[in-house]
């Protein structure tokens, strides 16, 4: 008797260190931005977070997407099985910065375009300070301070992605469908800036 196990096809991400070039192009201007927040380009009103500061990045365009449009490749290279084709090039259709307090949230959404991405930059806090709050510590599913995809799996259901995002995080990066519900939870431990950039890539 043979028997073999067969998974669902199903979409998935990409979790990378982003290379220190990319990084530092980013800090120096969300450097530039938070040392006075009027100089920047509001960008609220294209995004539901519940967020005071959110900033449209210009600089950092094409170091970004030269190095994005790599990555994708990665994506589809291990997504062959669902038909999905990787386009010859991709544009960074969108680019902002969140500078996140304490108690500031991003409810569950969505994204424009093919592909999106998120970049910490600066996450003040440790995971293990914001489960052991009070309000944290007897729930069943912590989520204080995460970043969460939520997607349907082959029975209809909704299932949870969820990335403890504290300090090792700095330096990382997340890409993924567009399409894809996700949020990011509050954090309370500390009075500092959690610093992110995100973006939207489309197929040329």
């Amino acid at each position: 008797m043979t028997i073999e196990h067969r998974s669902f096809p199903n979409l998935g991400y990409i979790f990378a260190d982003v290379p220190k070039v990319i990084l530092d192009t980013l800090t120096k201007e969300t450097d530039a931005i938070q040392a006075d927040f009027s100089e920047g380009k509001p960008y609220n009103a294209n995004l539901v977070g519940n967020i005071e500061h959110e900033y449209q990045l210009f600089k950092s365009r094409a170091p970004v997407e030269q190095w994005l449009a790599e990555v994708s490749k990665e994506y589809f290279k291990h997504n062959t099985h669902l038909g999905i084709h990787n386009p010859r090039t991709f544009h960074l259709h969108s680019m902002w910065a969140n500078f996140q307090k304490k108690h500031e949230y991003n409810p569950l959404h969505n994204h424009f375009g093919a592909l999106s991405f998120v970049i910490w930059l600066k996450v003040p806090f440790n995971i293990e300070d914001e489960f052991a709050q009070e309000s944290q510590k007897n729930a069943i599913l912590k989520t204080a301070g995460c970043f969460e995809l939520a997607y349907t799996d082959a029975l209809g259901s909704v299932s949870l992605e969820l990335f403890k995002v504290d300090r090792t995080f700095e330096g990382k990066m997340l890409l993924f469908p567009s399409q894809i519900k996700h949020a990011v939870h509050p954090f309370v431990t500390s009075d500092e800036y959690r610093i992110s950039v995100s973006g939207n890539l489309i197929p040329m």
